[in-house]
């Protein structure tokens, strides 16, 4: 039985759910929790706060690190519930969820983003400090309450061939278990290729100008902080294309969530 399935039972009946459907591994269906494929309970090493970027150990920036300066991202803040390459199972849950016709596992990935996103203050912003006066530059900028779940979209040839989006499946989770709605905003102009085959110039030029916002949803960005789903995080390049285009809707900002940040882009 799903976690969805669970959530929907009444407290009184869970021993007798428990009993005739005991709690399996979601990757490898093992009874009981499974310690080869937990999933992480976010970044435990310290991570440049616009990028996602693992960072030296004692190091804080919060102006971005390095790396970041350097680029001229759209979105403003990127977080991560861990490393593509160390974060334990999490490679595995990615890759059954992305290309292992695994789409249930929205709902359990979804379960794990939410506290990471909770510790962050991104599911709880005050109202007063979304009215305050913001100031220069985005590591200045008061928080403003998270609008909308808005996921990476996928061309329609390749939803086609895998029958399913998973980052819509994945903002749609997220929807289920916030109070914030999932807003497929956004739309493929093209077909690209994978962004793990590119260079980093060559990822930024694979995704130019191939997002556009749906017309009837630029009334609904205005003015508002949103935040863009997606599986994994490579280059950043995606999601700055995605972010370039729903700033120029009229986004007042633009964050970012990812299951999981390639350190090494020739590792995807």
């Amino acid at each position: 039985m799903g976690e969805a399935w669970r959530r929907a039972v009444p407290a009184v009946m869970e021993p007798w759910v428990d009993w005739f459907f005991p709690v399996r591994c979601e990757t490898c269906g093992k009874l009981g929790a499974c310690p080869e494929h937990g999933l992480p309970q976010g970044a435990q090493e310290p991570r440049c706060l616009r990028c996602a970027r693992r960072l030296a150990p004692g190091l804080a920036v919060r102006r971005g690190c390095g790396f970041c300066r350097r680029e001229r991202w759209r979105f403003a803040r990127l977080l991560v519930l861990g490393s593509y390459e160390t974060g334990g199972m999490l490679r595995a849950w990615v890759l059954a969820f992305k290309h292992g016709q695994r789409r249930d596992l929205a709902v359990p990935l979804a379960a794990a983003a939410v506290p990471v996103l909770e510790r962050a203050g991104w599911l709880a912003l005050a109202e007063s400090a979304a009215r305050a006066r913001p100031r220069r530059g985005w590591w200045r900028a008061p928080p403003r309450r998270v609008r909308a779940w808005i996921p990476v979209p996928v061309h329609w040839s390749r939803r086609w061939r895998r029958g399913y989006d998973q980052a819509l499946e994945l903002a749609r989770e997220l929807a289920g278990l916030t109070d914030v709605p999932c807003w497929p905003a956004l739309y493929r102009r093209r077909a690209t290729r994978a962004q793990g085959s590119f260079g980093a110039g060559s990822r930024a030029r694979n995704v130019a100008n191939a997002f556009a916002v749906h017309p009837e949803m630029r009334a609904r960005l205005a003015g508002q902080t949103v935040v863009l789903v997606d599986d994994v995080c490579t280059s950043g390049a995606t999601l700055s294309a995605c972010a370039q285009s729903l700033r120029a809707a009229g986004a007042a900002q633009v964050w970012a969530f990812c299951l999981a940040r390639v350190e090494d882009p020739r590792e995807t």
